[in-house]
């Protein structure tokens, strides 16, 4: 696990609920394959770090453009409702976020010892 990593997950996870889900687009997956399901993880090089937040940058603002007045086609509507559908989501986002926060958060602890903060 990586700091880089971390970012190139939440690039995909951005992807995924955003574009995929909510819009219903058919936009690839980023860094993972079938055959590499945690190439996001795995493929994460230091050297590369600029790359994964400018690419984790792009997909946020892509998701945010792709909520105000969209319409709603995603793969969930039927058990949210269209209105229910973006809250899930956003709720959702939330929640990954906040454990990828936790991760970094250990990452950082295994540098320079402090806890909490």
């Amino acid at each position: 696990m990586s700091l880089a990593g971390l970012v190139r997950y939440l690039a995909e996870v951005e992807r995924h609920w955003f574009q995929r889900c909510w819009a219903a687009g058919d936009q690839p997956q980023l860094y993972c394959t079938d055959a590499e399901p945690d190439l996001d993880f795995d493929g994460a090089e230091p050297a590369n770090a600029s790359e994964g937040l400018l690419t984790w940058e792009k997909e946020c603002n892509s998701s945010r453009r792709s909520l105000p007045g969209r319409p709603r086609r995603g793969r969930r509507e039927s058990l949210a409702g269209p209105r229910g559908l973006a809250g899930w989501i956003l709720v959702h986002i939330i929640g990954e976020y906040a454990r990828r926060n936790g991760h970094a958060d250990l990452l950082r602890q295994t540098i320079d010892g402090s806890v909490g903060g």
